[in-house]
């Protein structure tokens, strides 16, 4: 096996050992990533030149661009500006990115060390440092007591085996860092510090791993060069290349006034307002790619009147009305199942809540429980649908949430029975209703249906007499 090239730098440091400890400070900062960028920005170098070239050829020949006199006119015109961003800027973040993460930082007098972008870890935290290296990658592994395990890489170059001189400069400097490195940390962890005796194979995982990333690479350029190409295309041909991004504002008429719709990538995206000949608003629509997302109506006062909300093309969320004064007159609610509408009185307490679900002529019928509640939120009156149908007995509460009524409907005799509870729960009484004689709105039932019955002003407290002389 390959012997470890680190072993000889680090035992060169321990020969420079006296003269290294003199120049120690007490904040050390190893950059290791600075070579690396340098020669791949040497060999990308070529490739960036021949592509400026290629698309100066392109743009001038092919799309004949009369202001593109020559090179320098083109590298400079606005249309290269997405260009730059992909080639120079973009790298750059990236440089930016890459160097931070290859810094280790040692504060000899606080006791902590840093890597790339981790934590600081302690010195008393740490239970081995191992320096290993594997092909052109030194690895240096920290594993601390809890059994986490940090792991900082960088690629390393022999300078002995280099030719070009300043390059040759460059890494015998990186020499001299990890020298540096490799004496504070022999001084500062001892035997928890080691280095590897020999240098390890690539491993297959390792290839397939640096050839995907690289495919990745590759691919995200070539998306990237494709969009440039696009948006160039798209400038030189005239069309507006940002016009997905603007939006634009559209009067138009609008019953017996106008609106103001936003409009973005042809299609309505934002608030659109609806005014009156007299300039009020009476209504705003959310649009989301020319589908309704909330609509709303306001009274001449400019106070909230309906509210819907859509849950997409064809289904709506819920459906909202309120009182003048601000307050919820009723809402229904649209869920998979069933349909929940619910109403309340001006003040804005419950009186009555129904369930509802459609059949199949896609008409809502009354399925599942139908309640009304006194104003203290105690239940009224209950009574359950079934796909239309009632499902006796109805349930007549006092305010206090006694049962106190119980009501059947008898179909084979066309009449109602009304049982009276006593507070143990008993049935004390009876009392009959025909059906085809008895007055509207005497059974629970006719009230529970009445349309508003329990908004007429004192019904509740005429109720409740009523209850209470039964």
């Amino acid at each position: 096996m390959k012997k470890n090239e680190m072993k000889d730098i680090f035992e060169n440091a321990v020969q420079r050992e006296v003269e290294i400890n003199q120049s120690l400070k007490e904040v050390e900062v190893f950059k290791f990533g600075r070579n690396e960028i340098i020669l791949d920005v040497i060999i990308s170098c070529p490739i960036i030149i021949a592509i400026y070239i290629l698309m100066y050829k392109v743009l001038k020949d092919l799309y004949e661009v009369e202001s593109i006199t020559n090179i320098f006119n083109f590298l400079l015109s606005p249309l290269m500006f997405s260009t730059h961003f992909i080639i120079i800027i973009l790298p750059l973040i990236a440089i930016a990115i890459f160097l931070i993460r290859k810094r280790i930082k040692i504060n000899l007098n606080e006791k902590y060390l840093k890597m790339k972008l981790f934590k600081k870890i302690n010195f008393d935290e740490i239970a081995s440092i191992r320096v290993k290296k594997t092909g052109f990658t030194v690895g240096i592994n920290v594993v601390t007591l809890n059994g986490k395990n940090r792991e900082f890489n960088f690629r390393y170059m022999n300078s002995q085996k280099m030719t070009i001189g300043f390059i040759k400069n460059l890494l015998k400097k990186d020499e001299e860092k990890l020298e540096k490195l490799f004496i504070i940390l022999k001084k500062s962890f001892g035997e928890k510090f080691f280095i590897e005796e020999y240098q390890r194979k690539i491993t297959k995982k390792e290839i397939v791993k640096n050839i995907f990333i690289s495919v990745l690479v590759i691919v995200f350029m070539e998306e990237l060069c494709s969009a440039n190409f696009k948006f160039l295309d798209a400038h030189l041909r005239g069309e507006d290349i940002f016009k997905r991004f603007k939006t634009e504002i559209k009067v138009q008429n609008y019953k017996d006034g106008y609106s103001k719709i936003p409009y973005r990538n042809d299609k309505r995206n934002g608030v659109g307002k609806y005014y009156t000949s007299d300039k009020k608003l009476m209504g705003e629509i959310t649009f989301k790619n020319d589908l309704k997302v909330l609509e709303k109506e306001y009274y001449d006062d400019g106070k909230l009147h309906k509210e819907t909300k859509f849950k997409d093309e064809f289904n709506k969320e819920y459906y909202k009305v309120y009182y003048p004064n601000g307050n919820l007159e009723f809402e229904i609610i649209y869920n998979e199942d069933l349909v929940v509408e619910k109403k309340y009185t001006e003040d804005g307490k419950l009186y009555k809540e129904d369930n509802f679900r459609e059949n199949i002529f896609d008409k809502l019928i009354p399925h599942g429980k139908r309640i009304v509640y006194y104003p203290n939120g105690q239940k009224f009156i209950e009574l359950e649908y079934v796909e239309g149908k009632p499902l006796f007995p109805i349930k007549v509460y006092e305010p206090n949430g006694r049962l106190k009524i119980e009501e059947i409907y008898v179909e084979e005799e066309e009449k109602y029975i009304q049982f009276k509870h006593e507070e143990n729960g008993e049935v004390k009484s009876s009392r009959e209703f025909d059906k085809n004689t008895t007055p509207p709105g005497v059974t629970y039932y006719d009230k529970i249906r009445i349309f508003n019955y329990f908004l007429i002003d004192g019904i509740f407290e005429k109720e409740i007499e009523i209850l209470n002389s039964l």
